[in-house]
C-alpha cells in the first residue's frame, strides 16, 4: 500500500471585500438613500444623456449627486462631512417633493399621449420611480430615526 499523502493545510479565510464591508457597515436608511441615489444617477446617464430620453429634472438629480458626494466622502474619511446625516435628510426631501410632482407631470404626459410615447420612455419612467421610491423611503426612514 503507498503511504498516504498528508491533506493540504487549510486555507485561510477569505477577506470580505470592500463592497460587503462597505455595504454591511451602512444604516438602513443609508442603503434606500444611496441606492435609490445610483439608480436615479446612473439612469440619468443612461435614459436622459446616451438615449436622448426626459429624465429627472436637473435639481432631481444634483440633489442625488449630492447625496452620493457626502455619502462617498463621509465613508472615505467619516466625520469629514459636517452634519452629514441633516445633508442625507435635505437632499431626500428634495427628491422626494420634486419628484412627486415630476412624477405626476410625466406619468400625465404618458396617459395622454399613449400611442407616441415609446416604450425607452415607458423603461425610463419606471427606473426613474423605482429611484424615487427608494430615497422617499430612505428619507422617511432616517426622519424616522432621528425622531425616535
Amino acid at each position: 500500500m503507498p503511504p498516504q499523502q498528508p491533506a493540504p493545510p487549510p486555507s485561510a479565510p477569505s477577506q470580505p471585500s470592500a463592497m460587503s464591508t462597505m455595504v454591511s457597515s451602512m444604516s438602513q436608511w443609508e442603503l434606500f438613500l444611496v441606492g435609490g441615489a445610483l439608480v436615479l444617477v446612473i439612469g440619468d446617464l443612461l435614459f436622459g444623456i446616451l438615449l436622448r430620453e426626459k429624465y429627472a429634472g436637473d435639481l432631481i438629480w444634483v440633489a442625488a449627486a449630492v447625496a452620493l458626494i457626502a455619502f462617498f466622502a463621509n465613508r472615505r474619511t467619516p466625520g469629514s462631512v459636517p452634519m452629514y446625516a441633516n445633508l442625507m435628510l435635505v437632499a431626500g426631501a428634495v427628491v422626494a417633493l420634486l419628484g412627486v410632482r415630476e412624477f405626476i407631470v410625466s406619468l400625465l404626459f404618458a396617459l395622454r399621449n399613449l400611442d407616441s410615447v415609446g416604450s425607452v420612455y415607458l423603461i425610463a419612467l419606471v427606473v426613474w420611480t423605482v429611484g424615487l421610491a427608494l430615497m422617499a423611503w430612505g428619507t422617511w426612514l432616517a426622519w424616522r430615526s432621528r425622531a425616535a
